[in-house]
């Protein structure tokens, strides 16, 4: 079994991405606030969190489009991630 602080931080992870994929596909994209397509992960969250949670900080990993999780796990700002979506 996994320890109760990680099992939480993979609950965190999974639900933030699935909460930022679904605002970007079914609320910005459907407002016309993104153009051109919307390519979200959705029922794939588990694969990035699982994957990248246990990545030390000088490990190297190239996440696609798809991986959202990835890059909230490696720290990268929602805000800055949303942008890159919002051109």
């Amino acid at each position: 079994m996994l320890p109760k602080e990680l099992l939480m931080k993979l609950f965190y992870y999974l639900r933030l991405t699935r909460e930022a994929e679904y605002r970007i596909e079914r609320v910005l994209y459907r407002q016309g606030k993104i153009v051109g397509g919307v390519y979200v992960g959705r029922g794939q969250e588990a694969i990035g969190v699982g994957s990248a949670i246990q990545l030390r900080p000088d490990d190297v990993v190239a996440p696609s489009h798809r991986d959202m999780s990835v890059f909230l796990i490696r720290g990268i700002p929602l805000k800055q991630i949303m942008a890159q979506d919002m051109g």
